[in-house]
């Protein structure tokens, strides 16, 4: 009896090993570290039957379950992580501290009657127009409506005219809005 009780022990370290992925070899030896005898061992590993196929099957969808839904749920936050977070600001001072520590910010300025969009991030300052000053004649609407202009800056150099300004300290700046303001310009 006492030999039966020993057995069934080994025989259920055995099959918990099986269970958790180990193989014949990594068994036998866990269990030598444990000082049981090593003929008894190998005997009960013959006799041992390997968990039945059927928890493998289960195993099997339950992980490609668990797999369809969270690569969605991972698409969504890294989507999240990397999308550039502006800060909103609701004044000018608010967003010209944000933007000389070249940190992302979200600003909308309106300069004599047309409200310009404002994003800033790694200095670089993007400027567009978002509505025309009703006082502007169509031809200038159509042809200011949402174009725009990249202005690159130092650190804690932002040009304060490039907020405040239709046309002032343009030459940091590239882009359609910038080329249709010296059009412009030039035609006055």
């Amino acid at each position: 009896m006492l030999k039966s009780s020993f057995e069934n022990k080994i025989t259920k370290l055995i099959l918990k090993y099986r269970k958790n992925g180990y193989n014949e070899y990594q068994i036998k030896l866990a269990l030598i570290r444990q000082h049981y005898p090593s003929n008894i061992i190998h005997d009960l590993l013959a006799k041992a039957k390997a968990p039945e196929k059927k928890e493998h099957h289960f195993n099997l969808v339950y992980t490609l379950i668990v797999i369809i839904l969270i690569i969605p749920l991972l698409t969504f936050t890294s989507f999240k992580l990397f999308t550039p977070k502006y800060e909103p600001c609701s004044n000018i001072f608010c967003f010209l501290a944000v933007s000389n520590n070249c940190g992302k910010a979200i600003y909308t300025q309106e300069i004599e009657g047309t409200v310009f969009l404002l994003k800033t991030s790694n200095c670089e300052l993007i400027k567009q127009v978002k509505e025309i000053s009703s006082n502007e004649p169509q031809e200038i609407k159509s042809l200011l409506k949402d174009k725009s202009m990249k202005c690159k800056y130092n650190k804690n150099e932002l040009p304060e005219e490039l907020i405040t300004s239709v046309s002032k300290s343009l030459e940091y700046c590239d882009g359609e809005l910038k080329d249709i303001i010296l059009s412009i310009k030039d035609q006055l």
